[in-house]
């Protein structure tokens, strides 16, 4: 699947004023899911996750997001929270 407008606008859906985050969340999962080239598909779930991590819990995110995808997000975040140690 190529990545459209519409796939990078379900990244912000989570931040926007709808009812239902959750679901909002997970229709993004679902597109972000059927991407066939792994390191978009990898680097639009962590994009999504971070942006789902200012008003959504950690915990609910990593249900809806791949897990495997998810993995890829921690590393992330603790390379970035020892970086954060080390400059701060």
């Amino acid at each position: 699947m190529e990545i459209t407008a519409f796939i990078l606008t379900l990244l912000f859906a989570v931040l926007s004023r709808t009812s239902d985050r959750e679901a909002a969340l997970r229709r993004a999962a679902v597109e972000i899911d059927a991407i066939a080239d792994r390191p978009s598909q990898s680097n639009l779930a962590m994009s999504t996750a971070i942006l789902a991590g200012l008003i959504l819990e950690k915990d609910l995110i990593g249900r809806i997001l791949r897990k495997d995808l998810m993995s890829d997000l921690s590393v992330w975040l603790t390379q970035n929270a020892d970086n954060e140690v080390i400059d701060g």
